[in-house]
């Protein structure tokens, strides 16, 4: 029997019945297909694409075994919920949701959330995951093409970036649907015939669209961003791998840091919309089709404001990319100037250089912020572009629309509009940051296709003679004559090396090293003696292979592992344990032996944490001597190292430290020789190229010549680059003084300021505005409250044209000049948040320096003035806009305030950083000193106790007293921690005195007590050389650094560099206006050239104070007394107080030593006298050197 459905259409698509069920359900065809057809074809075809991929894979054994069964459970067995994230077993709704960071919201309320508090990284997104994408990037398929890297990145991405894809179709389905709504809605409205039934499904609806939106919103953005970190793990890691395998730059280079920050940071700006691009381009052409079916052939109206906007913005994006690229050049050389300021700030503070080193960097970043400004104007025009569709569109298409438009059409149009306009407004405003990711993405492409260290060392498996090594056909790389064809030479036997006919130098054509014939035996120690800047260091970096243009034959054994010590060690900021055993296993006897052959087991027993003592930044906590000696042992840890070179590790060492030192590490029952190593050891010391088995000799040009030492050497002792006596290192002591380790953070969170950061802090809203200015403020707010009206009166505008068809349609052009005001934000408050950091850096105590890591504090010039220019205005700049939006509409955005709070983090870190820091004393009577201060020298200091730590019960000077006469010489003698440079650090303001009890002190020159002197001002009245000489940022003259103040003429400066021997090196690099770079100058040059900035000081400002810190260490006997002799004639008179490293300037040139130890004064006296008599400290001090 048949029946006959009452329907009238549930044999169609529908969707929805007409004349049955109430008219409020779908017909059969809608859900048979939608519900049924779709689905199934849907896991067919998965199903087929499963059984594909299953028959690829091992065939499981099906059974009944508990066993089996067991292997299933396998991975919950090992599973650690401590160290996975529960995204990790986070269904799609529970993400779609975030529910699974409701437990870390919870905890965020009830205390403040630090870096252990948040979840564990998810293990897709860790660098070992990204290590075999790497390998990837760096074997480029499409290296030297343009865009290269950003299609690797597409091609090896591709499976991470199609998760977002469906609920971005989703959340446009969605979209499309609100026109739909609200036609069906005002439909409805206006309908005197409302079925109830009609309105619930409206209801509805509604929420399904808006659901479906935030719903496909969430997971879309989710998926999104997990692909963004993705790309910058990858590419942070590959510049970071393509940095260790680079040579070693003649020059500073600081390219890697901010292509690590800045660079990348753009680069995941501008990914981060990559999928808009597709949508938004769909959802246009959609909204083209469906405003034609509304206005009919006005709709070309809009098409046509939206083409020449279109054409527009890329006129515009074509500027955007060179402007961006050289906005980045001039952050990259900021930011690696600023860093290398700061690494070497108690240096800088030292030279009295905090002034000309401050206005340097402030110069590169108003630079920086002017170049930046012609980028951002061209962005702003962007943006302007961008408003337009949205702004005109309205207008124009409603001004030619021939049909009488009502209500429903009108707002329904409006809908389409936006729909197309939306998007517009988006796409014009994300490609350029997209263009902008492009030329960085460039930036980072054209670094990682840098030539790799080119290896033209034959590597050998075992020894050689000399007479087989033969030069190898000249190769491309390097000057004329330079690259080797890399071979494995088979032969078994200790290592060795073999250089035949080598030449070395770090400039093309300008070889350091000529003519280098040498054969180094295996299992021996071998001295490297010569003058200053013959090329000691750079044979050590031939032998490792880093000096980058070579000629001849170097042979070196295949060696594992090498251990290197370089003349300035590298440490990193953590414990003495950590940075001597690296990663390798801790042995306690390997350790405590090495400990105790390089003499640190005494000074770990002053320090109040021993070997877990933190370091601070390149060890700036350790004194010279203590860091050159944890290097050593570092080298000495490497057990597996058969090969070690030493590049003048001994030279800042006391006597007795040295003698010791050299026993136990390279003597004939010391480690090295135990363990049968090959050694390098550069020095200056005669009795070290004595007890050396072979010896190599570098001459004053550059020849180098191989030798047996022996002690009747006729030659004299500087011919050979040696001290002018036997013992070359001073038996009165070094540099090394106990260090101010503190283990607490310079700034502590209080309770308030906790709070502040868990509600968010208003007022750092106030510092950020006042750090702009009145006038600009002004000129912004006008602007947005012209933008909220004029963005908002349209709608009004419409009811009344909607109201009054037959009125002449007029139209209404709204103005978008906010983006024009942007760029003073940036300007100023850039400007002035830098220089406040900058100053803050430059007048923070010696604590912050060896409590805070350096890449910290660099941070706050990278990556949060990085964000201060670019995100933060605009975050400002949308919130201040939303609030004149709730204004008109009475609608808040509550989100957008708190991306504001986001964004303004680096603004309180900055104001914390500027405002909590501690500052040095400020004197207030300046003005009233005399500018000739000080004139005579006198220096008297009684009652003196000083500590790097007001709370500790160490005092590195304790109970000092002393009257220093004017034009007197003093020497400060004493071991290591004995309170040397403590008391030159004392009188440079940099320890402060402490106040013992009610106990009156008293430290002044010329009668002028130092507390009423502010610090800046003490350091650049004296004149100070320390043995670390200290120079301007990569990129300043010869001129500029050796006279930073500029009050020198120029005849002034040749007199002076002509007296030190140094012209003829400055004019060959262009003379005084020749860029100084790190390869300028060697390490016993660089002293030189300080002894002549401190004389060319004597003569601008005549001052009569001279502090010497064992200013000859890297020098050798010739250009020793040369130096001395130079004071000696320009110091006349002077008062000097000098750290010496060698004897004879102790006995020959000081009148008085002061003989300290744990900080006190335990002897003073003419050195001469002292030295004949045996009971005195200063003659056992001299017996130690024998």
């Amino acid at each position: 029997m048949s029946s006959v459905s009452p329907c009238l259409n549930d044999d169609s698509l529908g969707p929805a019945v007409r004349g049955c069920r109430g008219n409020f359900d779908f017909t059969v065809v809608f859900e048979d297909v939608v519900f049924v057809i779709v689905p199934a074809i849907a896991f067919i075809c998965l199903g087929f694409i499963r059984i594909s991929k299953l028959c690829r894979c091992h065939r499981p054994i099906v059974g009944p075994s508990a066993v089996q069964w067991t292997k299933l459970k396998e991975k919950w067995l090992g599973w650690d919920v401590k160290q996975h994230s529960p995204e990790e077993t986070s269904g799609i709704w529970n993400l779609g949701v975030f529910f699974w960071l409701n437990t870390l919201f919870m905890k965020g309320y009830r205390v403040i959330l630090t870096l252990e508090s948040l979840y564990p990284l998810d293990k897709a997104l860790t660098a070992e995951t990204h290590q075999h994408l790497v390998e990837r990037v760096h074997n480029n398929p499409y290296k030297g093409q343009k865009y290269g890297l950003a299609r690797l990145l597409l091609r090896i991405l591709l499976l991470q970036l199609l998760p977002p894809i469906i609920p971005r179709a989703a959340l446009l389905a969605a979209s499309i649907c609100q026109p739909f709504l609200i036609h069906a809605l005002l439909h409805y409205l206006q309908s005197e015939d409302q079925d109830q039934n009609h309105g619930y499904g409206l209801i509805g609806a509604t929420a399904l669209t808006y659901g479906a939106i935030a719903f496909s919103t969430a997971l879309y953005w989710y998926f999104q961003e997990r692909f963004v970190i993705m790309v910058r793990g990858i590419l942070v890691l590959a510049v970071y791998e393509k940095t260790t395998e680079l040579r070693m730059p003649a020059d500073g280079d600081s390219s890697a840091l901010t292509l690590m920050s800045t660079d990348v940071e753009r680069i995941t700006r501008g990914v981060l919309d990559l999928h808009e691009y597709w949508a938004n381009t769909i959802q246009i052409a959609l909204s083209c089709w469906l405003l034609q079916r509304e206005l009919g052939a006005a709709f070309a109206a809009s098409l046509g404001v939206v083409a020449v906007s279109t054409l527009t913005a890329f006129g515009i994006g074509k500027l955007l990319g060179p402007r961006q690229k050289e906005w980045m050049e001039a952050i990259e050389t900021r930011v690696g100037v600023t860093a290398a300021a700061i690494a070497q700030m108690k240096l800088v503070k030292m030279s009295g250089m905090t002034k000309p080193i401050q206005s340097y960097v402030q110069r590169l970043r108003v630079t920086e912020i002017e170049i930046g400004g012609r980028w951002r104007m061209l962005l702003a025009a962007a943006a302007t572009v961008s408003q337009v569709p949205m702004t005109l569109s309205p207008v124009i298409t409603f001004a030619v629309a021939t049909k009488t438009l009502n209500t429903t059409s009108i707002f329904v149009s409006i809908s389409y509009l936006t729909l197309l306009a939306s998007p517009l407004m988006i796409l014009f405003q994300k490609i350029p940051q997209f263009l902008g990711a492009l030329t960085c993405l460039q930036r980072i492409q054209t670094y990682l296709e840098r030539d790799p260290r080119f290896e033209y060392r034959h590597l050998d498996n075992g020894m050689v003679s000399a007479a087989s090594v033969t030069s190898s056909s000249p190769s491309v790389a390097g000057m004329s004559g330079i690259g080797f064809e890399v071979k494995t030479l088979e032969k078994k036997g200790a290592p060795h090396v073999v250089i035949k006919n080598g030449s070395f130098g770090w400039h093309e054509n300008v070889a350091v090293l000529k003519h280098v014939n040498i054969t180094i035996p295996s299992s021996r120690l071998t001295a490297v003696v010569g003058p200053v800047a013959s090329g000691k260091s750079t044979l050590c970096k031939a032998i490792l292979g880093e000096v980058p243009f070579s000629t001849g034959s170097t042979v070196v054994p295949r060696s594992r592992v090498v251990g290197y010590c370089d003349q300035q060690p590298f440490l990193t900021n953590t414990t003495i344990r950590n940075n001597i055993i690296g990663s390798n296993h801790f042995d306690d006897k390997r350790y405590t032996s090495i400990i105790n052959a390089t003499m640190l087991d005494q000074d770990l027993t002053n320090l109040p944490q021993g070997d877990s003592t933190m370091i601070g930044s390149s060890g700036i906590a350790l004194s010279g001597g203590q860091r050159q000696r944890v290097a050593i042992a570092r080298a000495l840890y490497l057990v597996d190292a058969d090969l070690l070179i030493f590049d003048d590790v001994l030279s800042g060492l006391d006597a007795r430290t040295t003698d010791h030192v050299f026993r136990h590490v390279f003597g004939r029952d010391g480690l090295l020789r135990r363990r049968g190593a090959t050694v390098i050891l550069c020095t200056h010391n005669l009795r070290h190229f004595q007890a050396a088995g072979h010896a190599i000799r570098i001459s004053s040009t550059g020849d180098v010549f191989g030798e047996k030492p022996t002690g009747e050497d006729t030659r004299p002792n500087s011919a050979l680059g040696f001290d002018s006596e036997p013992a070359s290192t001073e038996a009165l002591g070094s540099t090394e003084e106990p260090a101010p380790f503190h283990s607490s953070p310079t700034v502590a969170m209080t309770a308030e300021e906790a709070e502040a950061r868990k509600l968010g802090d208003t007022s750092v809203f106030g510092y950020y505005i006042r750090t702009i200015g009145l006038t600009p403020i002004i000129a912004f707010v006008f602007a947005c409250v012209c933008n909220g009206f004029l963005n908002n009166f349209p709608r009004i505008w419409l009811t009344f044209w909607a109201d009054d068809a037959a009125r002449p349609q007029r139209g209404l052009v709204q103005m978008h000049a906010q983006a024009y005001y942007i760029g003073p934000f940036i300007r100023l408050s850039g400007s002035v948040l830098h220089q406040r950091a900058l100053e803050t850096v430059i007048n923070a105590p010696l604590q912050l320096l060896t409590t805070s890591d350096t890449g910290t504090i660099t941070n706050y010039f990278s990556q949060d003035i990085t964000i201060i220019d670019n995100e933060l205005p605009m975050a400002v700049a949308n919130v201040v806009l939303d609030i004149f939006g709730v204004i008109a509409l009475a609608v808040s955005d509550f989100n957008r305030g708190r991306l504001c709070y986001g964004d303004s983090s680096p603004v309180a870190r900055l104001r914390n950083f500027t405002t909590k820091t501690g500052t040095e004393r400020i004197s207030h009577d300046e003005g009233k000193r005399d500018e000739r201060w000080p004139s005579k020298g006198n220096v008297e200091a009684r009652g003196i106790w000083a500590t790097y730590n007001g709370d500790a019960e160490e005092y590195a000077l304790q109970g000092i007293d002393v009257s220093i006469r004017a034009g007197e010489r003093i020497a400060l003698c004493g071991r290591t921690g004995s309170g040397k440079s403590s008391f030159i650090l004392l009188l440079l303001a940099l320890l402060e005195p402490v106040q013992q009890d009610d106990a009156e002190y008293t430290l002044s020159i010329d009668g002028v007590p130092l507390s009423s002197i502010s610090p800046q001002t003490i350091r650049e009245r004296l004149i100070t050389v320390p043995q670390d000489p200290v120079f301007l940022p990569i990129g300043s003259t010869f001129m500029e650094n050796l006279d930073p103040l500029g009050s020198a003429t120029i005849e002034q400066c040749r007199e002076v560099l002509q007296a030190m021997d140094l012209w003829n090196m400055v004019e060959a690099q262009g003379g005084l206006d020749g860029v100084l770079s790190e390869s300028s100058l060697s390490q016993g040059q660089r002293q030189v050239f300080n002894i002549a900035r401190a004389v060319l000081k004597r003569k601008t400002t005549g001052s009569s104070v001279l502090l010497l810190d064992e200013f000859t260490s890297s020098v050798d006997a010739d250009t020793e007394r040369d130096m001395l002799a130079m004071i000696d004639r320009e110091f006349a008179g002077c008062t000097i107080v000098m750290v010496a490293h060698r004897l004879h300037i102790v006995s020959e040139f000081c009148d008085r030593v002061l003989v300290l130890d744990h900080g006190r004064i335990v002897e003073t006296g003419d050195p001469r006298t002292l030295a004949r008599v045996d009971e005195t400290w200063f003659a056992s001090l001299l017996a130690a050197v024998g």
